[in-house]
């Protein structure tokens, strides 16, 4: 039972990692120029 909670402790502090990431990623695209459909197209 305990290697469980173990387990599941490592899977949360690793999304709670991912989760960050995401973060840091939005905020960095939220302070760039929004970039226009036809830039991506190119």
């Amino acid at each position: 039972m305990e290697n469980c909670v173990d387990a599941l402790e490592q899977r949360l502090s690793k999304a709670e990692v991912a989760v960050e990431q995401l973060r840091q990623l939005v905020l960095e695209q939220q302070s760039r120029p929004p970039v226009t459909v036809e830039q991506i197209r190119e």
